[in-house]
């Protein structure tokens, strides 16, 4: 059975989110900030903001709920690590910024790149 609505993808993708009300709240919220613009990517959109959200729920409370630490810099799984250069960061427009705080984040901005055309006009 294929993984379909913003609740499956979250529930497949991080094992650890229990199906209650927060997760029910969060998705509302993602929601109603994910318009129609992003066509077949919705859900998927819809389910890396809740990601996005828990993923900085456990980046506060496991410093002591002091905050995030910052933008992610790299990643790691097993024995293999990749490693952003500050150029990255420094070439994101501000407003995406607080996107580059989580891998789900970053996600969701490849995701917005792909899936929402900006406007074009054409040379006269």
């Amino acid at each position: 059975m294929p993984v379909t609505t913003a609740k499956e993808i979250v529930l497949v993708r991080d094992s650890t989110i229990t199906d209650d009300q927060n997760l029910a709240d969060r998705i509302a919220l993602a929601t109603a900030r994910t318009g129609d613009e992003w066509g077949d990517c919705k859900n998927e959109a819809i389910a890396l903001q809740v990601l996005h959200m828990y993923a900085l729920d456990s980046r506060g409370s496991a410093s002591g709920g002091g905050g995030i630490a910052g933008p992610v810099t790299g990643e790691k799984e097993g024995r293999v690590s990749r490693q952003y250069g500050g150029s990255v960061l420094s070439s994101m427009k501000r407003k995406d910024l607080p996107w580059a705080q989580t891998s789900y984040g970053l996600e969701y901005l490849a995701l917005r790149q792909m899936c929402i055309l900006g406007v074009r006009t054409r040379n006269v």
